[in-house]
C-alpha cells in the first residue's frame, strides 16, 4: 500500500527538478566611432599637457634668468674700485723688479722674466757689470690713475753690509683684452710723507682738566666706575644689571683708572675717563665717554663711547 505524498513533498521535489538558468555572458561590441573618439581624447590630453609642462619650463628658466639679470643690474660698481687682477699682475712685477741676485746665471733668468712683463722690453743705455743685489722686503699699492700704479717699496740692497731702502715706485701700464702689461720703464720719487701738518691744536684732547667735584662727593661715582669696568671684562652678566646692552670684553683685565671728569648734563652724570688695561701682560689705554643715570636707585650706563671729546669739559 502506498502512501500518498504530502503536499510540502511534492512541492520540494518540483523545485528540486528546476535546473538554474543559465546566465548569458555577452559581449558588448564599441563600434569603431567610438573606438577612434576614445584614442583622439586621450592623444589630445597627452598633448595638453605636454605643451603646459614645456610652457611651465621655459617660465621657471625665463624667471630664473631675469633675477639673475637683476641681481647682476643692480650691483653699483664705484669709481674707485680696484681691478685685482691687474693688482696681482702688479704685484708680481714689483717683487721680479726688486729682487736681483749677486750670481749672474741667476740674475739673467731674473732679467728674462722681468723682460716678460713688458709688451716692449725698454731701451737701456746702461751697462754697468756692477749690480748690487736686492731683496723686497714689502710693497704696498697706494694709487691707480691714468695708467700709472705707485706703490710704496721697501728693500734690502748690498752684498755683506744691506741697506734699507723705501721709495714711491710707479709703473707705467697698459692692458689688452686678456691681460695687462708694463707700457715703459718705472720711476722713483721719494716717499709722501702722510702725516698732517696743519693740524687744529685747539682741537687735540688734554686730560689735565679738573671737575667741581670734591673726593667726598665724588666717591659713590668713583667706586661705581671701578665697579663697571671690573664687569666690563669679567661677567656679561653683572654687566647687564648695570648696563644698557654693553658687551663684556673678554682676555682683557681691568687695571685701573687714570683720569676722570664727571659733569652733569641734564640730569645724567657725562663721565670722561682714561682706563688701563692688561692684555696678555701688556698695558694698553683706552678712552671711555660713559653716560650714567639713575635706575633703581643706583648708577647705571645708559650709554658709552670710546672717545672723549676735545671739549669734554667746557
Amino acid at each position: 500500500m502506498f502512501k500518498r505524498k504530502s503536499k510540502e513533498a511534492k512541492e520540494a521535489e518540483r523545485v528540486l527538478k528546476k535546473s538554474p538558468k543559465k546566465v548569458k555572458n555577452e559581449l558588448r561590441l564599441v563600434n569603431q566611432r567610438k573606438m577612434n573618439a576614445i584614442f583622439i581624447g586621450g592623444l589630445v590630453g597627452f598633448v595638453v599637457l605636454s605643451v603646459v609642462a614645456i610652457a611651465s619650463s621655459l617660465l621657471r628658466s625665463s624667471t630664473s634668468h631675469t633675477q639673475t639679470a637683476t641681481a647682476r643690474s643692480s650691483v653699483v660698481y664705484g669709481t674707485d674700485n680696484v681691478d685685482y687682477r691687474l693688482q696681482q699682475f702688479l704685484d708680481g712685477y714689483v717683487s721680479t723688479y726688486f729682487t736681483v741676485s749677486d750670481d749672474s746665471e741667476t740674475r739673467k733668468e731674473q732679467e728674462e722674466e722681468l723682460n716678460d712683463y713688458y709688451d716692449v722690453v725698454p731701451t737701456q743705455k746702461e751697462s754697468s757689470d756692477e749690480v748690487q743685489p736686492m731683496s723686497l722686503v714689502s710693497a704696498r699699492l697706494q694709487t691707480i690713475e691714468d695708467k700709472v700704479a705707485t706703490y710704496q717699496v721697501t728693500y734690502d740692497t748690498g752684498k755683506e753690509d744691506t741697506s734699507r731702502v723705501t721709495v714711491k715706485f710707479s709703473i707705467p701700464y697698459g692692458e689688452t683684452d686678456d691681460g695687462y702689461y708694463v707700457s715703459g720703464l718705472p720711476w722713483i720719487q721719494a716717499v709722501d710723507e702722510l702725516k698732517a701738518d696743519d693740524v687744529d691744536m685747539d682741537k687735540t684732547l688734554d686730560l689735565t682738566a679738573a671737575d667741581s667735584y670734591s673726593d667726598t662727593e665724588s666717591e659713590k661715582l668713583d667706586d661705581f666706575i671701578n665697579l663697571f669696568f671690573v664687569n666690563y671684562t669679567t661677567s656679561q652678566k653683572n654687566l647687564d644689571l648695570i648696563s644698557n646692552g654693553l658687551k663684556a670684553v673678554t682676555g682683557v683685565s681691568f687695571k685701573s683708572v687714570d683720569y676722570v671728569y664727571y659733569k652733569e648734563v641734564d640730569k645724567a652724570m657725562m663721565t670722561y675717563v682714561q682706563v688701563t688695561f692688561d692684555v696678555a701682560g701688556a698695558t694698553h689705554s683706552e678712552n671711555f665717554t660713559l653716560k650714567l643715570i639713575q635706575k633703581n636707585g643706583d648708577f647705571y650706563v645708559s650709554s658709552l663711547k670710546h672717545t672723549i671729546p676735545y671739549d669734554y669739559a667746557d
